[in-house]
């Protein structure tokens, strides 16, 4: 892993690291230096050095294995040997001069070793035990190169060293080479940090190898593992106590010569680096203080740098305290950090410098050297690991000491994942304090902070720091450490009004709102503190960059209580650099806005990732946004409203319009203060995007405002704040609030900072309009901006205020509409358009390429800049698919043009453009339209339809309000004397009117596929327009003396108007037609139908009918029964079968009805 390595992965203004000093000359050009020293100087070797003998030390040595004594003769003959073999040349700048070391004090430790005097054959026997290694681990050196491959990496710390890149298939890939600074290390055998091709033809595993680590102990012989493991304890202990010991007189007793304390001549004064001082500085305090020329301070001022120390004066006592006293007092403001030390201590430290090198090679040589050495870097010693006693020390360490521990830690711990688990724990355990040293250290660019990288870019790693150590949280904790410091504990004052009986008692409540404040006229330490300490967050980066695919309850558990921490941050940050309009007088002194800023950059990479990581699972989305929910009524408890002196003290205030009645949030952005820092609010409406997947999010965010008690409207005031202090801005409103307010706005929507700052407002305002109704919407909106009289008096277009009072009206009502476009036509952002993330890169890609030919390096350095991370094989197609890749001539430089195909999605209002952009693209695509003959109307092109949860924003285009407001842009544009009114305004408002044709139409093919048996369908806007008389107005327009200009634009509408009336008077035909053929159906069974019922109604009369001529009959019979006697017996008929006589029997009597006599008695 390499963090300076990759690409783009720190910033210009925080890490630019000093290319002076780099791990390989601080620990390998002296040795080089010395060793050109001694042959070039006449430097008598000491007698007692010249008979020395290594071999028969050693075989002391070996006699005391077992024993106790053995570290106590090893101590002996250092303090004897080591001032001796390591002394100052007598130029001061030239450094240690090296006499005999080697033999004295290294030969008898290979000896001891090896257990023999041919150290070079059992080496080779040694090595002959490993296996062959299947992980590079190559700790790279300053300036040398490294190699990221572009399609295989899991991220952009992964990186190869030149042997195994040459021998890995990596190099057929796409790859980028850089430069090393020093102090990572190659990534090859790492499966983790690759997706494929994980290891080079060098380090791969033979299918008959063996990977049982417990096995490499095995295979060292056991008189050798126990002189390894009692020597490497020894010179632990040693390196240790030397080079962690802030005074000398800690070091141990056996270790003191007699030359330690006293009156003698063997003082040093020793000078320490710092970044706070210049090069210029310490020269000029040099020169006075030790009455050396500029040259000389020049020599001493780069040993320092590079060294982290030198050596300024050597003397008795008296003499280097005076010089010591010298260079603190003719220090400027704060003083260059100095000590006196004797020089045999100075030795001892060189010396235990040398000795963690000479281990570093000890243990490259065996697999099991490395575990036994591990294992003695955990030995504990008063509580504290030797580990922990290292990286809880570097308040006291240099330069060079540092980078000789940073690199034996990556040498042992960091080949095996086991023992780098084992190290990540201990870290973790002192992330705090690491950092506190490092924050106060006098030293910045080499740090054990920088050892972060290698363990939380191992995802498996990071995962379990996470759930078993709560990592997340404790990152986050370490760095409220030092925002804590920076909050302006402000005190609100609210009055409450309680009724008592027949009183109202008022109660006076002050709450604390913390918010952090940068001042200029902090000191520059300070500064420095605090800018160090934010290098904590790339921390936070790597530890949640890779997003798990398997959530444990304790990983959820935890990473919701880092997520608390981090709200907690965001809180501080939100509302912070508050500014309030001047009026009259122009201020003073430029507020400080640059760091919270920085704060910004640095976080939005954490925010994007912390929204993956919610993206994943269902219940932690949920629990994030009931939290981050919960943080933000708390941000609107402390609000800034404009009439808190009001009896009610409600945010509340109700807007009549026309019929309207409406709720808006009472604040006036010309008054009131304002901050573009609204990080909460932004947070929550990112992960209202990825709730959508698992839940109603109408309903949820309801639930959320009742239990919370949030206003409705609150969840995107704070957004629409900042969008009309942009507009009143842009109208010159602010002009006496100077560059400050100018600077953070450009940054606002600048590329850095738009992900998480520009675009998120506007996903605010889109969520708000789905959520809303949109008359009340947009009257919102119209108050907060102050345009409500457009809509109040529409035909009104008149001022009675002065020029400059109307012009800045005018602009601001062209920023609104402009607004107004950017919340119904930008679509492309998946889960608020039905699009998918390559159609959002293509277009992003093609209003880049609108702006003119750009190469391949800037279109990725424009995606890297924006936070947005691009897939290698992603770019590459849509390029392919957008753009042509030409080059003028063989030796200039290739540019991407775009296809002439792609120029009809250009979009004018594309929101991420400039000013700047936008006359630049306007003039490009014309450009390249007239040469294609076509016309120049620039349309803006049809959007993709909404997803299903923010359908509802366009109901805007079709309500009262917008209906009314673009009625009073046309009417204004046609009455020559209206002075509201700009031709800006004029094109913003068609532009507004083709979207909602565009979504007419829309609705009308959509309709189309339905069933029959629906006549209508829900968006109308054409027939709406009629009762506002749009039409009728774009016609007028057609002939006005303003609009001559946009004639073209203008007909171009009313040519969408014909042929959508067309269309609609087709469908109506076609459903007259089928109304007809229907109405006929029903009226031949209604005929049916009625015949049937009078047959009923005839049949059920004249059974009544007969029914009465049988009860006559019956009873015409009884009174003349003598009549019907004879009859019976004259014709002997069957009395069963009366007769009547044949009169009777010849026509009926209709009884009861007047016809029925008539005709009776006609027939008589």
């Amino acid at each position: 892993m390499n963090d300076t390595d990759s690409a783009d992965m720190s910033d210009d203004d925080d890490f630019g690291l000093d290319n002076d000093l780099t791990t390989a000359n601080s620990n390998e050009q002296t040795p080089i230096i010395i060793e050109d020293l001694t042959t070039a100087i006449d430097i008598s070797v000491p007698e007692e050095l010249q008979q020395f003998d290594s071999s028969k030390f050693a075989q002391d040595l070996l006699s005391k294995v077992g024993t106790s004594d053995f570290q106590t003769c090893l101590y002996q003959h250092w303090r004897r040997y080591t001032p001796l073999c390591y002394t100052y040349h007598p130029n001061l700048v030239k450094g240690m001069i090296e006499l005999r070391a080697q033999d004295i004090l290294f030969r008898p430790l290979e000896i001891f070793l090896y257990g023999t005097q041919d150290t070079e054959n059992a080496i080779q026997t040694i090595k002959g035990l490993n296996n062959p290694p299947t992980v590079c681990g190559h700790l790279f050196k300053s300036e040398e190169p490294t190699y990221f491959c572009r399609d295989c990496c899991v991220d952009a710390t992964c990186v190869l060293c030149t042997e195994c890149f040459l021998q890995s298939e990596h190099r057929k890939h796409r790859y980028k080479m850089n430069v090393s600074a020093g102090g990572g290390y190659c990534d090859c055998g790492d499966t983790e940090a690759w997706k494929q091709d994980v290891h080079c033809a060098l380090h791969k595993p033979k299918n008959d190898q063996e990977q049982d680590n417990n096995d490499i102990l095995e295979r060292l012989p056991n008189l050798l593992k126990i002189r390894a493991g009692l020597l490497f304890e020894v010179l632990l202990n040693f390196s240790v106590q030397l080079l962690c010991c802030g005074d000398y007189q800690e070091t141990p007793v056996v270790l003191r010569n007699d030359d330690w304390d006293g009156n003698h001549d063997r003082y040093v004064t020793m000078l320490f680096n710092d970044e706070i001082h210049t090069y210029d500085q310490v020269i000029a305090v040099l020169t006075r203080s030790i009455s050396c020329s500029k040259q000389e301070g020049h020599e001493y001022a780069s040993v320092v740098d590079r060294e982290g120390r030198t050596a300024v004066r050597c003397g008795n006592l008296e003499q280097c305290q005076e010089v010591q006293q010298m260079i603190m007092h003719h220090t400027v403001d704060i003083p260059l950090k100095c000590r006196v030390y004797p020089k045999c201590f100075v030795s001892l430290q060189y010396f235990a410098q040398k000795l963690m090198l000479y281990m570093q090679e000890v243990i490259a040589i065996s697999d099991g050297f490395r575990r036994l050495f591990c294992l003695c870097e955990m030995n504990a010693k008063d509580q504290l690991t030797l580990t922990e006693r290292i990286l809880l020390a570097e308040n006291v360490l240099w330069k060079s000491a540092k980078s000789v521990l940073h690199q034996i830690f990556i040498n042992s711990f960091f080949m095996d994942s086991e023992w780098k688990k084992t190290f990540a724990i201990l870290y973790m355990k002192n992330y705090s304090t690491i950092w506190r040293n490092y924050v106060k250290d006098h030293d910045e660019y080499v740090s054990f902070t920088d050892l972060s990288v290698q363990v939380y870019t191992v995802p498996s790693l990071a995962r379990y720091l996470i759930s078993s150590h709560n990592a997340f949280q404790t990152i986050v904790e370490a760095f409220l450490e030092y925002c804590r410091k920076k909050l302006n504990c402000m005190y609100i004052k609210r009055i409450v009004y309680i009724p008592y009986r027949s009183l109202t008692v008022i109660l006076f409540s002050f709450e604390a709102q913390e918010k952090l404040l940068f001042l200029r006229t902090t000191t520059s330490m300070v500064q420095n503190e605090f800018r160090r300490a934010q290098s904590i967050l790339y921390d936070l980066k790597y530890l949640l960059g890779i997003v798990p695919t398997q959530y444990t309850p304790e990983l959820r558990e935890n990473f919701l209580n880092g997520f608390t921490s981090f709200l907690r941050l965001l809180s501080y940050m939100h509302g912070m650099d508050k500014v309030v309009r001047q009026v009259g007088q122009h201020i003073e002194f430029e507020p400080e806005w640059e760091t919270g800023f920085n704060i910004v950059i640095k976080i939005q990479t954490i925010i994007q990732s912390i929204l993956e990581w919610c993206s994943q699972d269902p219940e932690l989305s949920q629990k994030a946004y009931v939290k981050t929910g919960e943080t933000l009524a708390s941000m609107q408890q402390n609000s800034d409203i404009s009439h808190m002196i009001k009896k009610d003290a409600s945010p509340i205030v109700k807007i009549s319009v026309h019929d309207h009645k409406i709720e808006c949030y009472s604040y006036d952005v010309q008054k009131d203060p304002i901050s573009v820092h609204i990080p909460v609010a932004r947070l929550l409406a990112a992960i209202y995007i990825h709730l959508q997947r698992y839940t109603d999010p109408t309903a949820t965010f309801h639930n959320l405002c009742q239990q919370y008690k949030i206003y409705p409207c609150f969840f995107y005031e704070e957004a629409l704040r900042i969008q009309v202090l942009s507009a009143q801005h842009i109208a010159g409103l602010w002009r006496r609030n100077g560059y400050s307010l100018s600077n953070q706005l450009y940054f606002y929507s600048n590329i850095k900072c738009r992900k998480e700052m520009y675009d998120r407002d506007i996903l605010a305002l889109q969520i708000g309009a789905s959520l809303t109704q949109p008359n009340t919407f947009l009257v919102q909106l119209l108050h907060k901006f102050g345009l409500l009289e457009w809509v109040r008096s529409p035909e009104n277009g008149y001022s009675t205020e002065t020029e400059t009072k109307t012009r800045e009206k005018v602009r601001i009502m062209e920023e609104f509409l402009h607004l107004l476009i950017i919340i119904l036509g930008e679509r492309y952002e998946p889960y608020v358009g039905q699009v998918m993330k390559d159609e959002k890169l293509k277009r992003e890609i093609i209003h880049q390429l609108c702006t003119g030919p750009l190469p391949h390096s800037e279109l990725v350095r424009n995606f890297t800049d924006s936070g947005q991370e691009v897939g290698t094989v992603d770019l590459e197609s849509v390029l392919k698919e957008t753009a042509d890749f030409k080059k003028l001539s063989h030796t200039s430089k290739g540019h991407y043009e775009l296809k002439n195909d792609c120029l009809i999605d250009y979009n004018p209002f594309y929101y991420h453009y400039t000013k700047a952009d936008q006359c630049r693209s306007e003039e490009y695509v014309l450009k390249r339209r007239k040469i294609l003959g076509l016309s120049s109307l620039l349309l803006i092109p049809s959007p993709p339809a909404f997803y299903d949860s923010f359908q509802s924003i366009i109901q805007l285009l079709q309500c009262d309000i917008f209906l009314t407001l673009i009625k009073a842009v046309l009417h204004r544009t046609i009455d020559q004397k209206a002075e509201l009114w700009s031709e800006a305004i004029l094109i913003r408002a068609l532009h507004l009117i083709t979207l909602a044709l565009f979504e007419e139409e829309r609705s009308f093919h959509k309709q189309q596929t339905l069933s029959s048996n629906v006549s209508s369908h829900n968006f109308q806007f054409c027939e709406n327009s009629q009762k506002y008389g749009i039409e009728k107005l774009l016609t007028q327009l057609t002939t006005a003396t303003k609009a001559e200009t946009c004639k073209e634009f203008v007909s171009h509408i009313l040519k969408s108007f014909n042929k959508f009336n067309e269309k609609q008077n087709v469908r109506d035909e076609q459903s007259s037609s089928l109304t007809v053929s229907q109405d006929f159906t029903n009226d031949t069974n209604k005929k049916a139908q009625k015949e049937k019922r009078r047959k009923e109604l005839a049949a059920q009369k004249r059974a009544k009918i007969i029914a009465q001529m049988t009860a006559l009959q019956k009873n015409f019979m009884e009174g003349n029964k003598d009549l019907f006697d004879e009859a019976h017996i004259s014709t002997g008929n069957d009395s069963l079968s009366p007769s009547l006589p044949s009169s009777l029997i010849a026509t009926p009597v209709l009884l009861g009805t007047e016809s029925g006599m008539t005709e009776s008695m006609d027939t008589k």
